[in-house]
């Protein structure tokens, strides 16, 4: 599960290769309570990612329907990717295919470390 506790205004954003991306500017919380069952989530590029099933704590849970080869289980959303709440549809802070990437198991782990 990703903890967002400990980013706080001004840190420096670094990317997996090292390079500087910015400064965290301010750090905002969604409130998840307007996330309902059967909401579509998308990307930032309006892509579909995935149709929520519920929310657990800090975290969408998405229908196994849109858990890939997963199919057999849930994957999990941080709510920290949640951008904001468009109607019916989750918008999310990355475009779909990178959000993809950040897709949690359900004990917390990426399901890229399980590869």
């Amino acid at each position: 599960m990703t903890d967002l506790s400990n980013i706080k205004e001004h840190m420096e954003v670094i990317g997996a290769d090292g390079v500087h991306l910015g400064t965290v500017d301010k750090v905002e919380m969604t409130d998840l309570s307007n996330i309902k069952e059967h909401m579509e989530v998308i990307g930032a590029d309006g892509v579909h990612l995935g149709t929520v099933d519920k929310v657990e704590g800090d975290r969408i849970k998405l229908t196994k329907a849109d858990s890939g080869s997963h199919s057999d289980h849930h994957h999990y959303l941080s709510g920290g990717l949640v951008a904001e709440v468009e109607g019916n549809r989750v918008r999310l802070s990355a475009n779909a295919d990178n959000a993809a990437l950040l897709e949690e198991e359900e004990a917390g782990e990426a399901i890229a470390d399980l590869k």
